[in-house]
């Protein structure tokens, strides 16, 4: 039996059938649950103003009890295997249960996780006060651990397609899985990147202290490498046809002589990008094209290559 109470402006709930199992009563105003039924198998409260829960049922497999102000979780029933508590105000969850799969504890005030156990495929950790994490499983696909004060990441599993770990203390990664698709590591104190897997397509590294980028592959389709400190203007030297949004750096004026504009529009015409010069913004650090396909104009979101170099001329 499913019963759905969402949005509905309750300050409390009824009394629940015994023979529930699934209770949605999110967006609410409650402060409090009543006492759970026995076979209930998902619980979702997201959004009220939970300060605590009741005792969890043995049968609960999800777990959904984020943007409350939880400052505490009890014990999880063993067989929990989804369980989303971010948007809260915890500084430190139980022992996880071995069949949990899935875990967001985002948006919370924890300093450390437990141990991550074998089968976990999803974490969402990101806007806490993390300062390490544990050993990652082998079964992880998915990493958010941004806008935390990592200063180093644990060895990476050779089944992770996509990492979020912008916004912390890296000075450097670690061996990246061939098996990664996107990457953001944004807004750190990285020198250098290790080498790119040969089936990356999206690359957000703005916001370090990079002098040069490795070897990128070739069916990369997103690049955003801005606000660094690369020396050589050759930043991307051959063709990338499957290239559809790119932000490269814009170098001061006097870095380079006039004949070298040539050589960056060259270096433009291998990627295809067609530079749009009718609009003449103030200049910006970054510049944006974003093309749409090769037969149309670009879409031009900031100041390109070329105007950037002739309003500086």
């Amino acid at each position: 039996m499913e019963v759905n109470f969402s949005g509905k402006k309750l300050y409390s709930l009824p009394g629940l059938p015994e023979s529930l199992t699934i209770l949605h009563c999110n967006g609410n105003r409650l402060t409090f649950l009543p006492n759970l039924p026995e076979g209930l198998t998902e619980l979702s409260c997201s959004g009220n103003q939970l300060t605590s829960l009741p005792n969890l049922p043995k049968s609960l497999t999800e777990l959904y009890c984020g943007s409350n102000q939880l400052i505490s979780l009890s014990d999880f029933p063993k067989g929990l295997t989804k369980l989303s508590c971010g948007c809260n105000q915890l500084t430190s969850l139980p022992n996880l249960p071995k069949g949990l799969t899935i875990l967001h504890c985002h948006g919370n005030q924890l300093t450390s996780l437990p141990n991550l156990l074998k089968g976990l495929m999803v974490l969402h950790c990101y806007g806490n006060q993390l300062t390490s994490l544990p050993n990652l499983p082998k079964s992880l696909t998915i990493l958010y651990c941004g806008v935390n004060q990592l200063t180093s990441l644990p060895n990476l599993p050779k089944s992770l397609t996509v990492l979020h770990c912008y916004g912390n203390q890296l000075t450097s990664l670690p061996d990246l899985p061939e098996s990664l698709v996107k990457l953001y590591c944004y807004n750190n104190q990285l020198a250098s990147l290790p080498n790119l897997p040969k089936g990356l397509t999206t690359l957000h590294c703005y916001g370090n202290q990079l002098t040069s980028l490795p070897d990128l592959p070739e069916g990369l389709t997103i690049l955003h490498c801005g606000d660094n400190q690369f020396i050589s203007k050759n930043i991307i030297s051959r063709e990338f046809p499957s290239l559809m949004e790119i932000t490269l750096p814009i170098f001061h004026q006097h870095s380079y002589k006039k004949t070298n504009i040539q050589e960056l529009d060259e270096q433009i015409d291998n990627l295809r990008i067609c530079v749009n010069c009718n609009k003449k913004t103030q200049l910006r650090k970054n510049a944006i094209i974003t093309k749409t396909k090769w037969e149309h104009l670009p879409v031009l979101k900031q100041l390109c290559w070329r105007c950037s170099f002739q309003l500086l001329a």
